[in-house]
């Protein structure tokens, strides 16, 4: 599901000011197994109740006992797609953690950065995070973003296969509404661009709502291009942006290569 989900963010470009706060109030860091439950009702409230009030509201002018019967099926609907969140992110994370020892076996004895940085790249299932921003006083995640390798480019939504290759794929940032215009999302998506590079990727792609303009405006300040709108035959109206990120093969060649997390 996660794939599918567009980013939710009204952040617009944060002023020095906003900046200013961010660096004193919060910070960014990789969300860990004990995160996982705070990070699934955020991306819930943010993606999906809105949604769910907007029916329960509009059912009541059918009467008292439709808007009873919405107000039960939309919070059944909130609990499972909170439940499903949680299971998508923690088999994501049950993935990389099986192949950790294997990559850590294989670069044993290498000392080499560009060693590690191979075969990292081999390990396509560990090339997954869950970025989040945290307040620094109260410890409470007023932000996220999930970073993963996904073929954007795909004719055909999953669990349909493809040929597309996989890039760096950004799904699924969400902030707190009561945190945003802070510059929040903007620095979500900053980190995640620095742990694509890490991962020796190219490109970082992400998929916005056409309704979004807000999100769109944050993306394209940010250096997205767009790429493509997605087909009338998808569940949802889309556009794929795309941005080139800066190689570390310069000057210094290999040299420059950051040290890869085994």
């Amino acid at each position: 599901s996660s794939s599918s989900s567009s980013s939710s963010s009204s952040s617009s470009s944060p002023s020095s000011s906003s900046a200013w706060k961010y660096g004193h109030k919060y910070r960014i860091r990789r969300a860990n197994r004990g995160d996982l439950e705070n990070v699934a009702k955020l991306s819930a409230r943010v993606f999906d109740q809105d949604l769910l009030d907007q029916a329960v509201n509009n059912s009541a002018k059918f009467g008292p006992i439709v808007k009873f019967t919405t107000g039960v099926f939309a919070k059944l609907s909130y609990w499972i797609l909170l439940a499903d969140y949680y299971k998508d992110l923690e088999a994501c994370l049950d993935r990389k953690d099986k192949l950790a020892p294997i990559a850590r076996q294989q670069a044993k004895g290498m000392s080499s950065r560009y060693m590690r940085y191979a075969l990292t790249k081999q390990n396509d299932g560990r090339m997954f995070n869950v970025m989040i921003a945290e307040e620094k006083d109260t410890g409470k995640i007023v932000g996220t973003v999930t970073i993963y390798r996904f073929s954007a480019e795909a004719v055909l939504p999953p669990p349909f296969p493809t040929t597309s290759p996989k890039h760096c794929y950004a799904s699924t940032l969400a902030v707190d509404p009561e945190y945003r215009r802070q510059g929040i999302a903007r620095q979500l998506m900053v980190e995640s661009e620095k742990m694509a590079r890490r991962w020796g990727q190219k490109y970082m792609y992400l998929h916005v709502l056409k309704p979004n303009v807000d999100a769109q405006y944050l993306y394209y300040n940010c250096g997205y291009k767009f790429v493509k709108a997605d087909p009338w035959w998808y569940p949802e109206s889309r556009f794929l942006l795309r941005k080139e990120l800066p190689e570390y093969l310069g000057g210094n060649g290999l040299a420059s290569l950051p040290r890869m997390n085994m």
